[in-house]
Parts: C-alpha cells; sequence; structure tokens
C-alpha cells in the first residue's frame, strides 16, 4: 500500500486503522464501501438545485463518514460548509463545493489505487 499516495488525497491510514482497532481489511472495505456511498452525489444535487436544507443534511451525512473514515481533506472542507451553513452565510460555498469536488476525486483515486495492490 502507498501510504504517500493516501497521505497526499487527504486520507490519514494510520489514524483509521487505529478506528478500526488495526484490522486493515475492515478499515480497506469500509473505504471502498464509501466509494458507493451517495452522500457526495446527493450533496452536490442539492447544491445544484439550491435545496439548501437537503444540501445541508447531505453534506452533514458525507463530514460524519469522511471524519469516522479519516478522509481528513474532505472532513476539513464539509466542516467548513457545515459552519457557513449553520451561521446563515452562504456566499463561500460555491467555492467550497470545488474545493470538495477535488478532495473527494483524490480520495476516490486513492482509494481505488488500493484495490490495485
Amino acid at each position: 500500500m502507498n501510504k504517500e499516495k493516501l497521505t497526499a488525497a487527504g486520507i490519514a491510514y494510520d489514524e483509521g486503522l487505529d478506528r478500526f482497532m488495526g484490522n486493515s481489511a475492515l478499515y480497506e472495505k469500509m473505504l471502498a464501501k464509501f466509494a458507493a456511498d451517495g452522500s457526495f452525489s446527493a450533496a452536490r444535487a442539492r447544491f445544484a438545485e439550491g435545496d439548501w436544507k437537503s444540501f445541508q443534511e447531505s453534506i452533514h451525512t458525507l463530514k460524519g463518514v469522511s471524519g469516522n473514515l479519516s478522509l481528513n481533506g474532505i472532513f476539513a472542507v464539509t466542516s467548513e460548509i457545515m459552519r457557513l451553513l449553520r451561521a446563515g452565510e452562504r456566499a463561500e460555498v460555491p467555492a467550497l463545493m470545488d474545493k470538495l469536488e477535488k478532495e473527494y476525486a483524490a480520495a476516490l483515486a486513492a482509494i481505488d489505487s488500493l484495490r490495485g495492490e
């Protein structure tokens, strides 16, 4: 496994592995399930529709899942989006969605690379 690639993608592998009590097979299985999770797609769709309530719910879900899996890049961006939404400050959200898109793509690419090892 290439920890440098995972780290560069915002994934704290060792931290995540600790959450799964050292069970690398289970942690990697859950990372693969994350790749199939629809939270990001839902958040992107709700954002595009301007459905702020559902968008916030989707971002909150994505924040929780990413935090539990130590996907720290995604977690940081979703945390900031949640902070802004709770404060009623939507102006910065579009730029953060662009950043989230990049973090998500990087995490998926890194997770996908685990399959080839």
